[in-house]
């Protein structure tokens, strides 16, 4: 059995992602909700007066 010769061509990606722009977007505002939420969390964390933390 043979297996095809498959490389990885990033330029071809790119173009993939670049013509699904709604897929980018959403990962994007997924990525950056985490990001936020992390943020409060510390935020909220390092003002609070517990000593456990």
């Amino acid at each position: 059995m043979a297996t095809p010769d498959i490389r990885y061509d990033p330029g071809a990606d790119l173009r993939w992602l670049l013509l699904r722009p709604w897929l980018l977007l959403s990962r994007l505002v997924v990525v950056l909700w985490q990001l936020l939420s992390l943020a409060l969390v510390l935020v909220v964390q390092g003002n609070s007066r517990d000593p456990k933390g």
